[in-house]
């Protein structure tokens, strides 16, 4: 398994890196991140699942440094991950997904990261509805959306509904607090799925229902 000494080397010596993929490595920390950061900020795409010891500290040096970087995936990290500044207006795919991460990840995300097109917050618990919709307003090319496991309402379907023009996928894995009448309301082109069943819009439902469900989303929208 790779250490901190390795991945440093890699980095100094292959500085032009574009992709780096340095996942289930859990013995790394923010010193061969960091070096990372400054020495390959060339990196397009990043992906370091179960890191188990870095923090927002390294997590910043990627994201102020690296400003071409278009994918980052840190999945399942146990390190403290609970205020990071972020700079990264390029970002478009963000999987943070399983991690203890608070509402100021998740507002800087929405300050910030505005070309987001998939983003993966499901089973980060602590985040509360209030930064979820702040982040589903401020990044309207959302086209997938994971919030398996997140505590969310009514509320967050209706900002999706007036905030995610573009969205083909919605994972509400264990969203208890949503009624499925409002689910039925969104676009019909948007794949959902949820803790019981996959909900999509078959051809048949989709002619025979029209005009109620354009009254209905009409309703859901009209007052974003």
């Amino acid at each position: 398994m790779i250490s901190d000494r390795g991945l440093c080397e890699i980095a100094q010596t292959c500085n032009k890196l574009e992709y780096l993929n340095i996942s289930y490595c859990r013995s790394i920390t923010d010193k061969s991140l960091i070096t990372i950061a400054e020495s390959c900020r060339n990196l397009q795409e990043f992906y370091f699942s179960e890191a188990y010891w870095i923090t927002d500290k390294s997590i910043s040096h990627i994201l102020n440094s690296c400003t071409n970087l278009r994918s980052l995936d840190i999945v399942f990290s146990r390190g403290e991950i609970k205020d990071t500044d972020i700079s990264s207006p390029n970002l478009k795919y963000f999987d943070i997904s399983d991690n203890d991460i608070g509402d100021e990840v998740v507002e800087a995300v929405a300050n910030t990261c505005y070309e987001l097109e998939y983003l993966d917050l499901g089973g980060c618990g602590f985040i509360t509805e209030l930064s979820i919709c702040n982040v589903i307003r401020f990044c309207p090319k959302l086209q997938h959306l994971e919030l398996g496991f997140c505590d969310i309402s009514d509320t967050t379907i209706k900002e999706i509904a007036c905030s995610c023009l573009n969205l083909k996928h919605l994972d509400l894995d264990s969203c208890e607090n949503i009624s499925e009448k409002l689910l039925k309301r969104l676009d019909p082109s948007i794949h959902i799925e949820n803790c019981d069943s996959t909900y999509e819009w078959s051809d048949s439902e989709s002619n025979s229902d029209t005009s109620n469900h354009n009254d209905d989303k009409y309703s859901l929208t009209s007052n974003c």
